[in-house]
């Protein structure tokens, strides 16, 4: 086994590990800059490397693109990913895109146990694990904390899809994701936003609300996955004290004062076992 430094444009492979970084995201300095990436162990990870349990820190107020993986940039054969932390930046006009382990995870490749935090009134896409997993790679079990002060919060607690890539195919499974609101508008996906296959397993997820959290959105609860949502911060009791309805195919719980949560293509009636109080 080898030890190595973070190193951005290096591989780990055979049985190498990276080292555990704490690690700021550097402030573009020269013109435009159409995207960044910043990457905790390395470029691509294979074989069977392990990342470490790196920390990264977003720049507040970049106004540039910004991605940070907590691991590499490429995770594929049997490598596995750190349990990272991300932090993002505050403020700034540009986005701010923070998966836990990789852009994209395949063969038997596994993601850490990470924890992603959105920057205040950011505009944040906080992924637990990789943009696209595919083949047998396996989601870890993540916590994303969006971020406050009205910014924008898109949460993933496996895969996102994004930049053309299906988020899960093959037989890829996610991890048991914990999702927290903001009290900015997030959109939350506890798996991922396209799912291909019949073999994809997707996990028992858990979006919390806090009070005070605005209009949020889950897009894929699945009672069939045993996903539940957190309501206990509101102080409720048992599930006759929600105000549920279903409006236009989409069932909505009204917490007042303009807060609420609408899961996406639920018409089934919801079950005491489908909250936690």
């Amino acid at each position: 086994m080898a030890l190595k430094p973070n190193n951005q444009a290096g591989t780990l492979d055979h049985k190498d590990h990276g080292t555990n970084d704490t690690l700021t995201t550097p402030l573009h300095s020269g013109g435009p800059s159409p995207l960044e990436f910043f990457l905790g162990d390395a470029d691509m990870m294979s074989d069977s490397s392990r990342g470490g349990n790196d920390v990264l820190i977003g720049v507040d107020g970049a106004n540039e693109r910004k991605v940070a993986c907590g691991d590499a940039f490429m995770m594929e054969d049997s490598s596995r990913g750190g349990n990272d932390r991300i932090i993002g930046g505050t403020g700034g006009s540009g986005t701010q895109l923070l998966c836990g382990d990789a852009c994209t995870m395949s063969d038997n490749a596994r993601g850490g146990n990470d924890l992603i935090i959105g920057g205040a009134g950011a505009i944040n896409i906080l992924i637990g694990d990789a943009c696209a997993m595919s083949d047998n790679a396996r989601g870890g079990n993540d916590v994303l904390v969006a971020g406050n002060g009205g910014g924008i919060n898109i949460m993933f607690g496996d895969a996102s899809g994004f930049g053309g890539l299906v988020a899960m195919s093959g037989n890829a499974v996610g991890g048991n994701d914990t999702l927290i609101s903001g009290n900015a508008v997030d959109n939350m996906w506890g798996d991922g936003l396209m799912i291909i296959g019949p073999d994809v397993k997707t996990g028992a997820d858990t979006f919390v609300f806090l009070q005070g959290n605005n209009a949020d959105t889950v897009n894929d609860f699945r009672q069939t996955d045993h996903d539940q949502i957190d309501v206990s911060a509101y102080g409720f009791d048992d599930i006759g004290e929600l105000n549920i309805s279903v409006v236009s195919g989409n069932t909505v719980i009204d917490f007042g004062s303009g807060n609420s949560v609408t899961l996406v293509g639920i018409t089934a009636p919801l079950t005491a076992s489908d909250f936690i109080f």
